[in-house]
């Protein structure tokens, strides 16, 4: 299964709660409240509740949630997005949110340490994808906003995350149909109170759209495969946004690389935009670097039983055969582009990829090229196969 979240926040530890690795989790199959209320606690200001109930409605399937000490703060957010951290050996998992990151309860409201640790973390493991949330910027004019997030996320730049503005509402009244009348002609409006959604039943709440978006990635992965852009969509369980981009502010955010939620009549809530914080063409969309993630994911437990075969050419053309024959399945699912393999990928491993410094290490080396949009561009991975298991690098 893809797309299972981890839903890192704030909430008081409950008692019947098992822990991973030293923090209280909670492995969730189905959205209910009840359920929810019972083993998770959420704290004053967190957004776990919003995050954990959106990803359900917008077609999740599980995932878990990881509970931070209310009192810990952003440090707390970090330390579980540390190595050695209680996330580091779950196989279960494939992406990362962090709602509480943007949420009041971190002291200096400053969401950059914690989306840095969530960054490096999905970089370290090699598999994993991070939805970062904008904070939600109660702007001064109509471009105050803009420039804020902008600059908020120049310094986050990698392939394994991309960034949501602005935040979402959601609404508990039973029937999501609250309405919401913005002024006429304003992009901005504060005209409904922000209450704490376990508090106000019935009322309109805001919050970071991560566990919104990871029920869409997991909608996506059910219907087609990660290969299939998250956007163009609109949102379950949403009913409008904190903040209405004009079409140019919209334009200067996804050319920034953040993704814009944008209320279209007729439409709903509609995700605008695809983009990675990666500043190499190679890796700009969400869609190719879950491609390359799954397939990292997939050699984990694909050649794990060459582990201390022989080295020898025989096992060179093992290792090549079964990697040509994942790359078609791949070709075949629409994961890369190309009207045929050899415009879709390549895969050498002979005596070229395994020199003899190589050899005498133990290891045998792979290469492998995918083209999951362009057929003219190649993304490169190298696999390391040796006593230790398999390593994966990306060349690009």
């Amino acid at each position: 299964m893809t797309a299972v979240p981890a839903v890192i926040g704030f909430a008081s530890p409950v008692a019947d709660v098992l822990e991973w690795g030293g923090a209280p989790a909670v492995a969730l199959d189905r959205w209910n409240e009840a359920e929810f209320e019972r083993s998770v606690r959420p704290a004053a200001g967190s957004f776990l509740h919003i995050a954990v109930r959106g990803f359900f409605a917008n077609g999740g399937r599980r995932c878990v949630v990881l509970v931070v000490p209310p009192d810990a703060g952003s440090a707390g957010l970090v330390r579980v997005l540390q190595r050695g951290g209680p996330l580091e050996d779950r196989d279960d998992i494939d992406l990362i949110c962090v709602p509480d990151a943007v949420s009041p309860r971190v002291g200096d409201f400053d969401p950059y340490a914690v989306h840095a640790a969530a960054l490096a973390h999905c970089e370290a493991t090699g598999d994993r994808f991070a939805i970062l949330d904008a904070r939600d910027f109660s702007p001064a004019g109509d471009q105050a906003p803009v420039n804020d997030v902008l600059g908020t996320a120049m310094p986050l730049k990698s392939p394994f995350g991309a960034l949501y503005f602005p935040f979402i509402a959601v609404d508990r009244s039973g029937d999501g149909q609250t309405p919401m009348t913005p002024s006429e002609g304003s992009h901005q409006w504060r005209n409904l109170p922000r209450p704490r959604l376990r508090d106000h039943p019935g009322r309109i709440a805001f919050g970071p759209p991560c566990g919104h978006i990871a029920g869409l990635f997991a909608r996506i992965d059910a219907r087609v495969g990660p290969q299939r852009a998250p956007a163009n969509i609109a949102l379950e369980d949403a009913v409008d946004v904190s903040f209405r981009l004009s079409e140019e502010q919209h334009a200067l955010l996804n050319d920034g690389g953040v993704n814009c939620l944008r209320n279209i009549r007729g439409r709903g809530i509609e995700v605008g935009g695809a983009r990675t914080r990666s500043g190499h063409s190679d890796w700009a969309y969400i869609s190719t670097a879950r491609v390359i993630l799954g397939f990292r994911r997939w050699l984990a437990v694909g050649m794990r039983d060459l582990v201390f075969e022989p080295l020898s050419t025989e096992l060179w053309d093992r290792i090549r055969l079964r990697l040509v024959a994942h790359c078609l399945a791949l070709l075949r699912s629409g994961a890369l582009a190309g009207d045929d393999a050899a415009q879709a990928f390549f895969v050498k491993c002979d005596e070229e990829t395994n020199r003899p410094n190589e050899v005498d290490l133990g290891r045998v080396v792979a290469l492998v090229g995918l083209a999951p949009s362009v057929p003219a561009e190649f993304i490169i991975v190298r696999v390391e196969h040796d006593a230790s298991g398999v390593t994966v690098s990306s060349l690009a």
